[in-house]
């Protein structure tokens, strides 16, 4: 063999190697990029969410109550929620189950933002949270499918992932 060969095979070599590590790193970052962006709408949603004191007022009102009297107030409390703010605090899950559909949000992750809240409100039945929305309407069909996605992610024993990975963006 030549030396111009293997000074050849050695530079093809080379750039193989700087194209195969380069387009690696490239992934990498470009994977970095979009775990970080959903990371961000995942807490801009989240910040919204709970900064809402119309969502805090629900999710408060949807809490069980041992107590016999507590429980007619908030049921109470419920039935007088207007229904922009019902509208609204069905939007936000809305918002989540559209993400975890699209594959920006695990499941998991989905269930552990909003999932036991979303429970509650559709556990409810017709009164109280219900009697001034159609929860039957086409409308909350995102919400309804929503729920039951987390219904069967409960029946399966896997609400809560063993493994920090699992909640991966």
């Amino acid at each position: 063999m030549s030396l111009e060969l293997v000074l050849s095979v050695i530079g093809g070599l080379v750039a193989v190697a700087t194209f195969v590590y380069t387009s690696v790193r490239g992934v990498a970052e470009y994977r970095r990029q979009g775990a970080q962006k959903r990371f961000e709408h995942y807490l801009e949603i989240g910040n919204r969410m709970w900064g809402d004191p119309n969502v805090k007022r629900i999710n408060d009102l949807l809490e069980p109550s041992q107590d016999p009297e507590m429980s007619a107030k908030k049921k109470t409390g419920l039935r007088e929620v207007p229904f922009a703010h019902k509208r609204e605090y069905l939007s936000y899950h809305e918002e989540v189950a559209l993400m975890m559909n699209s594959g920006l949000l695990s499941k998991h992750l989905a269930h552990f933002m909003c999932g036991y809240n979303a429970l509650l409100c559709y556990r409810t039945g017709h009164d109280p949270f219900w009697n001034n929305v159609n929860k039957e309407s086409p409308w909350w069909g995102i919400f309804r499918d929503f729920v039951l996605e987390l219904e069967k992610l409960e029946r399966s024993g896997k609400v809560l992932p063993r493994h920090l990975k699992d909640y991966d963006f």
